[in-house]
């Protein structure tokens, strides 16, 4: 009976081993099926990515911004092709590669790691200054870990800003002088309004400073009126020039003009007649303010052979620095004392290095030999005619 009882537990003990072995070995092949499931996923979820990615690489190929892929860790993971030639990231570079390589800049690469701590959250970035180019960048957040750097050029915004700023720093500069002046005699003439002298004097400084302030009003409004000026316009240069020439007689009184045509023809350029007057007279201004002991004035008109009408206008005055020719077409630039018999208001040559461009034309300045300043204006042509056929159309 023993002996039974003892056989009989060993048979239910044997039956419970098998049994928990067989649940281990059930339990066994479970776990590695769903392992060989997860690493199935893991292999699609890694094809998907890299399918992805490819794409995604190819959309941002053809954006116009430049674009730059990079993972968790801030290391690039692709570039388009913007953003390789911005950043300098050569093509055949093995990626990935930390983003610290291509921008060196302590302060931003810290901000950078704080943004990409704070994904799936995107942020602003502030701006990337390059060697020659200002990017606006933001984070975007993508899915798996990885983000784009979407870069907008902002180098034509932010020099246009700093251009306004520096043309409202210059030109309340330039109303100072003026305003102080009409504000100083109208408050002395409340004193000395007895003083007939005065009154003169008074009168005749009020005058000038109001019209000085309303040629810089003037020259303002004409730069800003052309500028967004597209319509297209035709003018005979040879009876402007006259024109010109006549109205500015008085003022170059004493002064040798020659104006020499080294083309048979009558040209008709593509601007607008009160604007080519403008650009003319501006020119000749210049060098009758500026140029000191001017006594030749010489104007030479030309066909190149790119099909414009080139105009050199030469005075024989002092000139100017080699340093300072670049900077005469600016606005508000003046040179303190080689060209400064009279004070201008220095737009004149911006008025016409601006007219002109924006007409398809443009403005060149040289030093004239022996001495003295060229200006050297390029225009578009509409049409040229003869001579002849002009004096017969005259004629009949």
């Amino acid at each position: 009976m023993d002996d039974f009882l003892f056989w009989l537990l060993c048979l239910a003990m044997g039956i419970g081993w098998y049994k928990h072995v067989r649940e281990l070995q059930l339990k066994s092949a479970e776990q590695e099926n769903q392992i060989r499931i997860l690493k199935n996923q893991q292999n699609d979820l890694s094809s998907d990515l890299l399918e992805n990615s490819d794409l995604l690489d190819a959309l941002f190929s053809s954006m116009e911004e430049a674009v730059l892929r990079v993972d968790d860790q801030g290391r690039v993971l692709a570039a388009n092709k913007l953003a390789q030639h911005l950043f300098n990231i050569n093509p055949s570079l093995p990626l990935p590669q930390p983003l610290l390589i291509f921008f060196r800049n302590a302060d931003w690469q810290q901000a950078f790691e704080t943004a990409l701590s704070n994904l799936p959250e995107g942020s602003p970035l502030s701006d990337m200054k390059l060697s020659n180019t200002i990017l606006a960048p933001r984070l975007v957040p993508l899915e798996h870990g990885q983000a784009l750097i979407l870069c907008v050029d902002i180098s034509e915004r932010v020099a246009m800003e700093a251009k306004s700023k520096n043309l409202y720093t210059n030109l309340a500069h330039d109303l100072k002088t003026p305003l102080t002046s009409i504000s100083g005699y109208a408050r002395s003439l409340k004193i000395f309004g007895d003083d007939a002298e005065f009154r003169a004097e008074a009168a005749t400084t009020i005058v000038q400073a109001a019209d000085r302030v309303q040629q810089m009003i003037e020259s303002l409004l004409t730069l800003e009126s052309f500028a967004n000026d597209q319509q297209q316009y035709q003018c005979e240069v040879q009876p402007t020039l006259m024109h010109v020439l006549e109205d500015m007689e008085s003022m170059l009184e004493g002064v040798q003009v020659q104006v020499e045509w080294q083309c048979d023809a009558s040209i008709v350029v593509s601007m607008d007649c009160l604007e080519l007057e403008r650009v003319l007279r501006n020119v000749i201004e210049n060098a009758g303010y500026h140029a000191k002991r001017m006594q030749h004035l010489r104007m030479r008109f030309s066909l190149d052979q790119e099909g414009l009408c080139v105009i050199h206008i030469a005075d024989d005055g002092e000139g100017v620095r080699d340093d300072a020719l670049k900077h005469l077409t600016e606005r508000f630039y003046r040179v303190s004392r080689e060209r400064s018999m009279q004070e201008g208001h220095g737009l004149g040559l911006a008025i016409v290095k601006e007219l002109v461009e924006a007409r398809g034309g443009k403005v060149m300045l040289a030093h004239h030999r022996p001495q003295g300043l060229e200006v050297i204006l390029h225009l578009p042509i509409i049409q040229v005619n003869s001579m002849a056929s002009v004096a017969g159309d005259g004629d009949a």
